[in-house]
């Protein structure tokens, strides 16, 4: 099985290097289109990569607000 990789706890964690670790592929260009803060935050980003299979938009769940740290027993399962 892959290692697993971490989920930045703020949004400058969310770079070109850590989404290709993530997604397994190299992205080249990542961009942040959108956010809904919340408990965990959503964030569309606009991707262009080197895998077809990949949408040119995704997005990604965590999280990224101060007050979501505080609240991780609510993600322990």
């Amino acid at each position: 099985m892959p290692q697993a990789t971490p989920l930045p706890v703020e949004t400058s964690g969310i770079t070109e290097a850590w989404l290709s670790a993530a997604l397994g592929c190299t992205v080249s260009s990542a961009h942040i289109t959108g956010v809904n803060n919340g408990t965990c935050t959503k964030i569309r980003l606009a991707l262009e990569t080197d895998n077809p299979a990949i949408p040119a938009t995704v997005i990604l769940k965590g999280g990224f607000e101060p007050h979501s740290r505080m609240m991780d027993y609510m993600h322990a399962n």
